[in-house]
């Protein structure tokens, strides 16, 4: 963080929102889509930022793709993902006027 801020720039990190890239042979989720790890590496992440206030801040992606806190493929009825977790085309024409907003909120 210090070496991305270090000539003024402010940082801007995006939660990972959840995932769901198929099933394992058991049925179980792959470690990286396990919500308690997502959960785990947000919190990371905020308590990043929380310790370099005013140089680095976050996007709550997650929040955004993934509404209550569970892996969705729609939001706002839109199909947003395609492959549990690339956004559809459709998905990113959702997304492109609110990370447009907090990108510029965040410049400020």
């Amino acid at each position: 963080m210090d070496i991305g801020a270090a000539r003024g720039a402010r940082v801007l990190l995006a939660t990972e929102p959840c995932n769901h890239r198929g099933e394992r042979l058991d049925g179980g989720l792959w470690p990286e889509d396990q919500p308690s790890r997502v959960d785990r590496w947000n919190q990371l992440l905020r308590e990043v930022a929380a310790r370099h206030r005013g140089t680095v801040a976050t996007l709550d992606l997650a929040r955004r793709l993934c509404p209550g806190g569970a892996f969705t493929w729609q939001v706002d009825d839109v199909q947003v993902r395609s492959d549990g977790v690339h956004l559809t085309p459709q998905g990113s024409r959702w997304l492109e006027p609110w990370l447009a907003l907090q990108l510029k909120a965040a410049a400020n």
